[in-house]
């Protein structure tokens, strides 16, 4: 009975047109997202003069650094902040200025003109023919001491009251200074991060985790679609009266509907996972370096199977409770949320719905971060069989009182 039902479902998905336009978005995305860049599979050249950037867990850097980048942002009196995820630069006015020179004092014990012209000296220094590595580098230098008695506690809440003056999502909220401090990368740790990337990603592991970011932010959003014309085409083709009457349990005919959604919707993602993997496949053997033929593939069923199944059992959890499209708007919210409340796109993985790896490689990074990652996929996966389940108590109620619980949700 399940498989017959999860077939018949599958089918219907493919007379869906939601499913063709979720098909069609995530494949045009995604194509366009990655540039088939393959420079990180050349090794490291000992006279290059940028490496790269690595973090490291370090308090009294990062009030440095911090530090440094605050008082060069008051010199050029703009910054630049984040409130709802698009660009917003901030020019503070002499009051501002004032005030957030006095925080810089009281950080670092000295006068904002000692700060600028003796700890920053180096970064006023004109530089011929530099480029825009050369600046990255030099600016990551940048270093302010601040006074011992300094605790990191109070630098935190120095920082609080630097984002009240310049606005949210700014780059001085204390949260951004969790996943540690950027530091450039020397020769050595290049060179590591090269070992790392053959020997631990087998190359395509590191370009997998970049499609898998890309990949889900959009489907964040995009399964919502196909799952709420599921669970709504009965309401439409006035099916109801022949479901009541099957002689399957709730619990079957929602699971198989619901399995069949999230089958048929991850189908393409792993279509173009794999076909996305061949360039770098190719030019890997070019190289004479081993890659793992499933480097995507395995990185798309952790990453990317656990948020599909999310976003479907929410669209089916609030399509039984309200029969309406109000699923779409709530999903819409969430995702847009989650994206732009993210304090990194590196990391930070915590209760995020969207997982985060904007970048190829920094796998030692990754790979201390493992754990929290596979903990927040696992949790996705169990929350959305609740959600599920949860569901066919409500369909099986519905299917018993001949549909008037929808009646009452939505009046309420």
């Amino acid at each position: 009975m399940f498989l017959t039902l999860f077939g018949k479902e599958c089918k219907m998905m493919l007379k869906s047109y939601s499913y063709y336009i979720f098909v069609v978005v995530f494949v045009w995305f995604i194509s366009s997202q990655l540039d088939g860049s393959l420079t990180e599979m050349e090794p490291p050249k000992p006279d290059q003069s940028y490496y790269g950037i690595t973090y490291v867990q370090d308090e009294q850097l990062a009030m440095e650094r911090k530090l440094a980048e605050l008082s060069l942002d008051i010199y050029y009196g703009n910054f630049s902040t984040y409130p709802l995820g698009f660009i917003r630069n901030v020019k503070i006015n002499e009051s501002e200025k004032q005030q957030l020179q006095a925080i810089v004092e009281e950080c670092s014990g000295k006068k904002f003109e000692d700060v600028l012209y003796e700890d920053l000296a180096d970064y006023f220094k004109p530089v011929e023919n530099e480029g825009v590595e050369e600046v990255m580098t030099r600016t990551s230098g940048c270093r302010v001491q601040v006074k011992e008695s300094l605790t990191y506690e109070e630098f935190c809440i120095k920082m609080d009251q630097v984002c009240g003056i310049v606005g949210a999502g700014s780059a001085y909220e204390p949260e951004k200074m969790e996943r540690g401090v950027s530091v450039p990368m020397s020769y050595e740790q290049a060179m590591e991060e090269y070992r790392l990337l053959l020997e631990k990603d087998h190359v395509t592991g590191a370009f997998g985790r970049l499609f898998c970011d890309y990949a889900s932010v959009m489907l964040a959003i995009l399964p919502v679609f196909p799952a709420m014309a599921s669970i709504l085409k009965d309401k439409r083709n006035k099916a109801r009266e022949v479901i009541y009457a099957r002689r399957a349990s709730s619990l079957v005919i929602l699971f198989s509907r619901y399995l069949a959604c999230v089958a048929m919707m991850f189908l393409p993602v792993l279509i173009a996972a794999i076909v996305m993997q061949q360039p770098y496949l190719f030019h890997a053997k070019t190289l004479g370096l081993t890659a793992d033929l499933f480097g995507f593939v395995k990185y798309a069923i952790l990453w990317l199977l656990p948020e599909i199944m999310a976003v479907t059992a929410t669209a089916f959890l609030i399509g039984e409770l309200t029969n309406s499209i109000f699923g779409i708007f709530l999903q819409a919210v969430w995702a847009y949320g989650d994206l732009m409340s993210a304090a990194t796109l590196v990391g930070g993985f915590g209760m995020r719905l969207v997982a985060r790896w904007n970048t190829v490689g920094q796998t030692s990074y990754f790979e201390q971060l493992k754990g929290q990652f596979l903990t927040n996929r696992a949790l996705y996966a169990v929350l959305s069989l609740l959600f599920v389940a949860v569901s066919a108590l409500l369909y099986g109620k519905r299917r018993r009182n001949g549909g008037l619980l929808y009646g009452k949700v939505r009046k309420a």
